[in-house]
């Protein structure tokens, strides 16, 4: 629901490319903090990032997936942050410019 609701009204221009790496950080460094504290309690929270069941190397694949399927998503919302700006911004000037609405 959050993410219609910034469809059809915003707010628009926030999205920028310091965003889109801030937003991967927690992630980054929750992965980091779980693979560490996984290995010296020997238990992980999901079994998806289970090194004993899958190995590191794939559970490696597995976060650097999912850190990218992220980033992709970031910059799709991005892409639409900036459509969805500039049409706002050409509906007010046809506003502003209309002689028809002074």
């Amino acid at each position: 629901m959050t993410v219609v609701v910034w469809l059809l009204v915003g707010p628009r221009n926030w999205i920028r490319w310091w965003t889109v790496a801030a937003a991967m950080i927690f992630p980054v460094v929750w992965a980091a903090y779980t693979l560490i504290h996984g290995s010296l309690v020997d238990a992980y929270p999901y079994e998806f990032i289970s090194v004993p069941k899958y190995g590191m190397p794939a559970v490696l694949t597995t976060i650097g997936f999912s850190v990218v399927f992220g980033i992709v998503l970031l910059l799709i919302y991005w892409g639409l942050d900036v459509v969805l700006s500039g049409r706002a911004r050409a509906s007010q000037r046809a506003v502003a410019e209309d002689p028809t609405q002074k």
